[in-house]
């Protein structure tokens, strides 16, 4: 799905450091003017050590580069950047690093060898790998419900506790909107992107959006994201019958792929993973994402609820776990995009249609013109 140059330095880059401190390390790097800049984060295991991050830029092409910079330490959980001060209180004894060098060298269009040490003798080396999003999902479709009949009888024979929904037009990969525009640097997106957009928007909202704060900051992610802004969220739906008409609802009935619908068991996903509720300087996480629906009636026809991811390749992420685990949180189905039609007039029998699911006048209009024009 990136559209990054096979020879760009821009995109995310994943790795685990062999050295002091072991830990994961993340490379997110967007394009600006042929020039690739962000940040490398160091995520280090267990909780007596903080995390930390060096600014990188280098030109936007896979070369030998090298960096000197002064780290700077947050807490992972939250994402909190703490004074010299309250360091030294929070981790008493550490010695904590004031320059880092490194070296990249690439070895090929998805690996970067990475060496590093700093003035106290920590350090080591990564093997980076370029993350990408498939082209096509990697979630393989049940291949017991292929029909819109069959799906109607399986998702109504089964309790959905726990369980939400999305629907797409075609079995494209799970992918946010933020990371389709072919961004990755989310701390750039805090400060410039979000910073701008709030400016904006605070000017024609009712309520004036604290963005420090976890559950507000989702909720205007989540007005955000129904307006066409790209934000880093992936929005689900409780019931299979909306995430149905989205998929549904704009299908070319002549294409050969099928629509999809993704099932995620977010009730068992969260009661086994810890869930982040924030968007900078925290590691690579999958989380759900509680909301209120503060200025955004159609959240709740929609009956919506989101994930916050800072990954490109979410279904990797997610496989890996239930690998880990011998779970399956996430499931998929393949129907036939020709059964649009029928699918379309069975939902607005339930009562869901465009006028239902975005309530206003252009959607009111839409869906009659839909109805006796076409």
């Amino acid at each position: 799905m990136s559209t990054n140059s096979a020879n760009s330095l821009a995109g995310q880059w994943i790795g685990e450091n062999d050295g002091d401190p072991e830990g994961t390390m993340v490379m997110d790097l967007d394009s600006i003017d042929g020039i690739a800049k962000g940040v490398l984060y160091l995520y280090p295991k267990g909780d007596d050590l903080p995390s930390s991050l060096a600014p990188i830029e280098a030109e936007d092409f896979l070369t030998k580069f090298d960096i000197s910079c002064t780290p700077i330490h947050f807490i992972a959980d939250n994402g909190y950047i703490p004074n010299w001060s309250e360091l030294s209180d929070r981790f008493p004894g550490v010695r904590l690093p004031q320059v880092v060098d490194g070296i990249f060298t690439p070895i090929d269009a998805g690996t970067i060898n990475l060496s590093w040490k700093t003035e106290i003798g920590t350090g080591g080396s990564a093997r980076l790998i370029r993350s990408v999003a498939a082209t096509n999902s990697r979630v393989i479709a049940n291949n017991q419900v292929k029909t819109w009949a069959e799906f109607q009888a399986f998702v109504t024979d089964k309790p959905n506790l726990g369980w939400v929904f999305r629907g797409q037009s075609q079995p494209w990969p799970l992918m946010t909107s933020f990371h389709r525009t072919n961004r990755r640097d989310l701390r750039r997106y805090f400060h410039e992107d979000l910073k701008r957009l709030h400016n904006a928007l605070s000017a024609r909202t009712k309520h004036l959006f604290n963005l420090e704060n976890p559950i507000e900051l989702g909720a205007f992610f989540n007005l955000a994201q129904h307006h066409g802004f790209p934000t880093p969220l992936l929005d689900w739906t409780r019931s299979p019958f909306v995430a149905a008409f989205f998929a549904y609802k704009d299908t070319n009935p002549n294409q050969k792929e099928p629509i999809r619908i993704y099932a995620f068991n977010r009730t068992l996903y969260q009661q086994k993973y810890h869930q982040l509720t924030h968007l900078n300087l925290v590691k690579p996480h999958f989380s759900n994402l509680e909301t209120l629906a503060i200025e955004n009636e159609r959240a709740i026809p929609q009956q919506g609820v989101l994930n916050l991811t800072n990954l490109e390749d979410i279904e990797r992420f997610i496989q890996n776990l239930q690998e880990a685990d011998g779970q399956t949180y996430l499931h998929a189905f393949d129907l036939p995009a020709y059964e649009a039609k029928k699918a379309i007039g069975d939902l607005r029998l339930m009562g869901i249609t465009k006028a239902s699911m975005f309530p206003g006048i252009e959607s009111i209009c839409e869906e009659l013109r839909d109805l006796n024009f076409s």
